[in-house]
């Protein structure tokens, strides 16, 4: 008889477990995007996923479980923070480039979640309490945390670093509703990626490093 390595075979089934939890979150996000959270019910994400209702179960408690599943999944946050790890006071452009690009492949990528949070944000104040305490707050307080360092270095010009990462934020946010509502029809769509990312950084160089001298 050969020997089995439990080893081998926990971390297979952890792998097939993992791989049937993401299957099931993004058929949750497609209905409850098509659907709306409140017409969504966990008979039609268990069918968009292609496994039985008593599977979904046995990874989520409940479709509020499943909701909160989805949002933590594909909030930002987590894959933004890598690139604040970079010194911003190194190269600027470099450090907008990288963030920005990140940013953007998350908003085009995940238009669909875009969808289903708004939506959301809209219906349960509740929601929208979490979504700001998990997501948006930490992302002010990061990306602010780097934008006061390089103010104190003299990178970039003396403002509140907590409203320029608010509304570096709401540039993404805009651009996703126009990736949402024009989709294919986009002008954005007809810029090379890297044209529109350049584009992007030089327009916050221009605002940021403008009236460096403004703010002493």
């Amino acid at each position: 008889m050969r020997n089995v390595n439990i080893k081998t075979v926990s971390k297979a089934a952890a792998d097939a477990q993992s791989d049937v939890a993401k299957k099931i979150r993004r058929a949750a996000l497609k209905v409850f995007s098509d659907k709306g959270y409140g017409r969504a019910n966990i008979p039609d994400i268990a069918a968009e996923a292609g496994v039985s209702v008593g599977t979904i179960y046995n990874h989520y408690k409940n479709k509020d479980a499943l909701r909160h599943a989805v949002v933590s999944h594909y909030q930002q946050v987590p894959l933004i923070s890598k690139q604040l790890e970079r010194p911003l006071d190194k190269d600027l452009k470099a450090f907008l480039g990288s963030l920005y690009d990140t940013m953007l492949n998350l908003n085009v990528r995940w238009a669909g979640y875009a969808i289903f949070l708004f939506d959301e944000i809209k219906r349960d104040p509740g929601f929208r309490r979490d979504y700001i305490k998990e997501v948006i707050v930490p992302f002010r307080r990061q990306v602010g945390a780097s934008l006061k360092t390089a103010m104190k270095q003299g990178c970039i010009a003396k403002m509140d670093p907590s409203l320029v990462a608010s509304l570096m934020g709401a540039l993404f946010l805009g651009v996703t509703l126009v990736y949402v509502i024009e989709q294919d029809k986009s002008p954005l769509n007809k810029v090379p990626r890297d044209e529109l990312i350049n584009m992007l950084v030089d327009l916050t160089l221009s605002g940021l490093e403008g009236n460096r001298s403004s703010g002493e």
